[in-house]
């Protein structure tokens, strides 16, 4: 069967628009319950990936900050004259790192 959609389901309301069409175009009711379970089974794996992209993007957000900051406290450490600053930034650098 030659499946053909104009747009992307992106909730229900969709799939119940698509099934109607689909209907009309084909009288076998047990055809178009398959194709309708494997599109709503289609729109559940594109949902997973995206909530897993989300997660993946939240992650690697927070990595970049903590790269960001050891870039800081590495900064403060090579650019401090003074002993006493040089030991706290490379206790806070320790403690990033950890």
């Amino acid at each position: 069967m030659d499946l053909r959609i104009p747009k992307i389901p992106k909730n229900e309301d969709d799939l119940n628009e698509i099934s109607k069409q689909l209907e009309h175009e084909h009288n076998n009711p047990e055809d178009l319950e398959h194709v309708v379970a494997e599109l709503i089974g289609e729109l559940q794996s594109i949902e997973n990936r995206l909530t897993q992209s989300e997660t993946d993007a939240k992650k690697l957000k927070e990595e970049i900050s903590k790269i960001y900051l050891v870039l800081s406290k590495m900064i403060l450490l090579i650019s401090s004259n003074n002993e006493e600053d040089k030991i706290k930034n490379l206790k806070d650098l320790l403690s990033l790192l950890r």
